[in-house]
């Protein structure tokens, strides 16, 4: 249980500083790290310039779906590690919450881009929408393939 809070603590953080930091500066060639953290993330920077760059373009909403496809599904696994919500998962409101609480996060992430030398975009947010209404979509199909979900199915949910 306490791995995938932590896993999905260490993504959100990840996700966030990653669609915080300046563009311009980090990838710019004659950066100079501030600190210990600043050269990893440099360093990191500088392995994958090219890579990042090339993706940048039209890639860039491609990264924005699979980085919140990746976040909802983070968020499923660590809701069902509790078992009141796992049991009540299968309630299709409380899906929705979860979906909602993501759509919120990732609206917070792009409005508050600006403050950080960064642009806001409705499509990096439709994007964003995208991977999450897609992955919770696939989500629930999934389970109400394997009979785990009782809106779904005349069977109960087994644990």
């Amino acid at each position: 249980m306490l791995l995938r809070r932590l896993t999905l603590i260490v993504y959100t953080a990840v996700l966030f500083y990653g669609t915080h930091i300046p563009l311009s500066r980090r990838f710019s060639a004659r950066y100079q790290p501030e600190g210990w953290w600043d050269a990893v993330w440099a360093s990191a920077a500088e392995v994958g310039r090219a890579a990042v760059a090339g993706m940048i373009g039209r890639r860039d909403k491609m990264i924005h779906l699979v980085a919140y496809a990746l976040l909802t599904v983070l968020a499923f696994w660590a809701a069902a590690s509790y078992p009141k919500i796992r049991s009540r998962l299968g309630n299709l409101w409380y899906a929705l919450v979860l979906v909602g609480l993501l759509a919120g996060f990732g609206l917070f992430d792009e409005a508050t881009q600006p403050w950080f030398g960064r642009s806001f975009e409705w499509l990096d947010y439709s994007a964003n929408l995208a991977g999450i209404l897609l992955t919770a979509a696939l989500l629930g199909a999934a389970l109400a393939i394997r009979g785990r979900l009782p809106w779904a199915t005349d069977r109960p949910v087994s644990a």
